[in-house]
């Protein structure tokens, strides 16, 4: 049986796993908007580059609160970069 090699997941690919899968666990719509999609999966992938953690790149906070999804989210149901809404919000 032939091996493969896999690499492992790009910070994107990681970024952009976490919020699909995030968005399907807590029952979540993602924002419509595609800039702002783009723009946070993008500053979500430089923070996991950059810190080691998915944190928010809306939050200047770079601790366990601000991981995505954040304790905000989390707790309040709100997201701060409004990447992820609530049917209430």
């Amino acid at each position: 049986m032939n091996s493969v090699d896999c690499e492992p997941l790009t910070c994107m690919e990681q970024a952009e796993y976490n919020t699909l899968s995030t968005s399907y666990r807590l029952k979540l719509s993602l924002t419509t908007d595609m800039k702002r999609l783009v723009s946070v999966i993008k500053g979500l992938a430089k923070n996991l580059e950059k810190h080691g953690e998915l944190y928010c790149p809306c939050s200047f906070i770079k601790d366990e609160s601000t991981i995505c999804p954040c304790v905000e989210l989390r707790t309040e149901g709100t997201c701060h970069c409004n990447l992820f809404h609530t049917e209430e919000n």
